[in-house]
């Protein structure tokens, strides 16, 4: 597991946990993911997911906004991020489903909304991320596994065919746009591209990183389930570690100081969107969930969208995520999915 401090000590109880604790139970926030269909064009090596369900039905997307809309009046903030498969796939639902929480959120002067999209990259033209902006959604993050030589091994097409140098054409061509939007490049690291990354990054910060709409975020792939699990090869920790320490130098002799990330990740008490009470997953069926890892998983299904906006929860479940704030305990806040013993009663 992930160290929660930088000298891998546990921190106790302090104005950070009260701050994150308020933060997390705040009625009037709600932190929505939303996954418009589970189908992807990918087939990436490590991927977890079994892309068994497909588009959302109109009567699903529907009641979500229907949910919005009731909720809306006693909200001050709405977070819509966008999950799949691959959200692209079903660009209409986006557009139809953001374009109205955009005018939900225009008729009440204090909700302030949010809209952001993980994709693969390989449908995101400019075209597209203009439509995309016009509705709210205006942050994406794209992974990358390393140069073509290595990144077409592992995020491979549904074909079979590599994917890098369309989203690499994709990524080039937004960052000729005048498009007012924010891009973070997920550098995936792993024990076969550690080698290649110096050369990659450096590449990377040359034509990229000179933007302020791109940054860089680098993270060790990890086994999270799926048929090659057992295949996948991760780096430990003391080795990523001194990894990305080389990689982040690289960028700052390039561009300056690596682009920090929000506050909130970067204080002892980092606390994962599934342990907060105000955060959900709305998966295509419609069926509520906490965790986009943990999709499979019965303990993850915490409640249903319902006609009209109307939601029901299995609280018993619900409540079983949010045992780290009851325990004060970092790691189950950090990712509860982990952490916490889902058998036990």
């Amino acid at each position: 597991m992930e160290e929660i401090m930088a000298d891998g000590s546990t921190p106790a109880p302090d104005d950070g946990f009260l701050q994150a604790f308020v933060s997390a139970v705040d009625n009037r926030a709600l932190e929505l993911t939303i996954l418009p269909t589970e189908k992807c064009n990918f087939r990436c090596t490590y991927c977890y997911e079994d892309f068994a369900l497909g588009k959302m039905p109109l009567s699903v997307q529907d009641d979500c906004i229907a949910l919005i809309r009731t909720r809306a009046p006693e909200l001050t903030r709405l977070d819509i991020r966008w999950f799949g498969g691959e959200p692209l796939a079903a660009l209409d639902v986006v557009e139809r489903m953001s374009g109205a929480f955009c005018e939900i959120a225009a008729a009440h002067a204090n909700l302030h909304h949010t809209g952001a999209m993980t994709t693969n990259g390989y449908l995101l033209t400019p075209a597209v991320a203009r439509r995309l902006a016009a509705v709210g959604i205006g942050t994406f993050q794209i992974s990358l596994d390393g140069p073509r030589a290595r990144h077409d091994v592992t995020r491979i097409m549904k074909n079979g065919r590599g994917s890098f140098d369309v989203i690499m054409a994709n990524l080039m061509a937004l960052r000729r746009s005048d498009l007012d939007i924010s891009i973070v490049l997920r550098l995936h690291l792993t024990p076969e591209n550690a080698s290649d990354l110096p050369d990659f990054v450096r590449t990377l910060a040359q034509d990229f990183l000179t933007d302020p709409r791109f940054t860089l975020f680098m993270m060790p792939i990890a086994r999270l389930g799926g048929p090659n699990d057992a295949k996948t090869g991760v780096l430990d920790s003391s080795r990523a570690r001194a990894l990305m320490d080389r990689l982040k130098q690289i960028v700052t002799e390039i561009v300056g100081e690596l682009a920090q990330p929000p506050a909130a990740a970067r204080q002892a008490w980092s606390v994962c969107y599934a342990a907060k009470p105000n955060a959900f997953v709305l998966r295509a069926d419609g069926s509520v969930g906490k965790c986009t890892v943990a999709l499979a998983s019965k303990d993850n299904q915490v409640g249903r969208l319902g006609a009209g906006g109307r939601v029901e929860f299995d609280q018993s479940r619900h409540k079983r995520w949010l045992l780290g704030w009851q325990y004060q305990d970092p790691h189950m806040l950090h990712c509860p999915m982990e952490a916490i013993d889902f058998n036990h009663p």
